[in-house]
């Protein structure tokens, strides 16, 4: 599922909102804040980034692998002739050594969703 967000901070599930987010700014200019299901580092999200994200029911065999998650999309981008790869032993999507991409997995029950937030 690929989806884009009105202006929103997305947070991780065990991210101190106050440490994290300048939440003064944020009201003043209506920017939501959502906390996630899963951990990870607090993003940005608007109209300009792209989203995906993978939900799959009754099949856990590659959870915590997320370069089979990152995969189709590392493809498309590179046949783009977009020099992108995955950082090594992270979830970190790399294009001229800077990241442009994170990733963040959880479970609930038999599903598992990974998602990824695009720049």
């Amino acid at each position: 599922m690929m989806y884009i967000n009105q202006p929103s901070v997305i947070i991780g599930k065990n991210q101190n909102v106050w440490a994290e987010v300048n939440v003064d700014y944020i009201r003043q200019h209506d920017i939501q804040l959502v906390r996630r299901t899963s951990g990870g580092g607090a993003v940005y999200h608007d109209m300009g980034n792209l989203i995906f994200e993978n939900i799959l029911v009754d099949d856990d065999t590659e959870f915590g692998n997320y370069a089979y998650f990152a995969k189709s999309v590392l493809a498309a981008l590179q046949k783009l002739g977009i020099d992108v790869k995955m950082k090594e032993n992270s979830s970190d999507l790399i294009f001229r050594d800077k990241k442009f991409s994170g990733m963040t997995m959880f479970k609930n029950g038999t599903s598992l969703a990974a998602a990824d937030d695009y720049v």
